[in-house]
């Protein structure tokens, strides 16, 4: 028979490995990345005498929040802009809540990324218009993206919150029947 107490020593282990096995299974290995890896770069285009480079998180467009991190450089020397303006509008399908101008807001820990969160509230194909304003004058590109449903319950971390329920659970009877036992022997 499996002591408890032997179960309990090697749940952080057990945990650790779900931990792992899920965050390798979160994105490909051949993900490209922007702003670090927690958002994935869509779209890396010319406008005007702007490069701008676009990433999303999530990586997949769904209903609900959509975190939008923009990186503005100088197309001719590449090197990177901040002290700028951008604004994001986004439209999408018939039946569907317009968004924006909204500012892209530049962090004091970031301030070469400016981020900004979109509501979205439909399925389909929605169009980010970004206008940027900034040293080398005034620039504007359009990124279109498929949204789609959002997701469900996650089920590794469903299942990891099943596994500690059951561990402390488990840690519990064994201090029951601890106390149980040393009553009778006591008595």
């Amino acid at each position: 028979m499996i002591r408890p107490r032997a179960i309990l020593a090697w749940l952080p282990c057990w945990l650790l490995l779900l931990g792992a096995i899920h965050a390798s299974s979160a994105g490909g290995p051949l993900a490209v990345h922007a702003n670090g890896a927690t958002r994935e770069l869509v779209k890396s285009e010319r406008a005007g005498p702007y490069e701008l480079r676009v990433g999303i998180l999530p990586g997949i467009p769904r209903v609900g929040n959509l975190h939008l991190s923009i990186q503005v450089r100088d197309a001719a020397q590449g090197t990177i802009l901040t002290g700028g303006a951008v604004t994001v509008t986004a439209t999408g399908p018939e039946g569907s809540t317009a968004v924006g101008p909204v500012a892209a807001v530049a962090s004091l820990e970031s301030p070469q990324f400016y981020d900004v969160d979109v509501p979205l509230d439909t399925i389909g194909r929605w169009n980010f218009t970004l206008q940027v304003e900034a040293e080398l004058g005034n620039a504007a590109l359009d990124v279109p993206l498929d949204v789609s449903e959002a997701e469900g319950f996650n089920l590794i971390f469903l299942l990891a919150l099943a596994i500690a329920f059951l561990a402390l659970a488990i840690w519990t009877w064994d201090r029951v029947r601890g106390r149980r036992r040393r009553r009778r022997s006591k008595a």
